[in-house]
């Protein structure tokens, strides 16, 4: 017969083989967040097409200052 014991002990020896295997897994994400200010002003001046040309130039500057990069260890 188990007892509760055992049974916690199992829980807790598998939670930390599974804490381990997440471990391998981890990384450092950096996340940018930015506001075009005036844009609904300058949709709404400029229209559609000029207003989604001047979020996708945006977005070519914002990747521009941050370019993506992959390392490993720091």
């Amino acid at each position: 017969m188990v007892t509760h014991e055992e049974d916690i002990d199992a829980l807790l020896k598998a939670r930390a083989e599974i804490d381990d295997q997440l471990r391998k897994h981890k990384n450092t994400l950096t996340v940018l967040f930015t506001d075009v200010a005036g844009s609904t002003s300058f949709f709404e001046r400029n229209g559609d097409t000029a207003g989604l040309a001047m979020i996708h130039r945006h977005d070519e500057l914002a990747s521009g200052v941050f370019p993506r990069t992959r390392r490993k260890g720091g």
